[in-house]
């Protein structure tokens, strides 16, 4: 029988844990868009994972033609 942890989870705290991979960031960062990588950016330093936000948006940034949007 699966305990109450096991059948409940934070979906956000699941999202932010997985997106906080600092390698993830290195391999997809250059493939979001402004607004998804914004987005995501500020999801994870709302969750106090801002090391990890600011990844995301320097491996964007580095091949952005729009840096002036984030």
């Amino acid at each position: 029988m699966l305990t109450a942890e096991e059948l409940f989870y934070d979906p956000v705290k699941t999202f932010v844990d997985v997106f906080s991979d600092s390698l993830l960031a290195c391999h997809v960062g250059d493939l979001l868009t402004c607004g998804e990588v914004n987005v995501l950016a500020g999801l994870l330093a709302a969750r106090g994972h801002h090391d990890a936000a600011e990844r995301w948006l320097a491996e964007h940034q580095a091949a952005c033609g729009e840096p002036h949007h984030h």
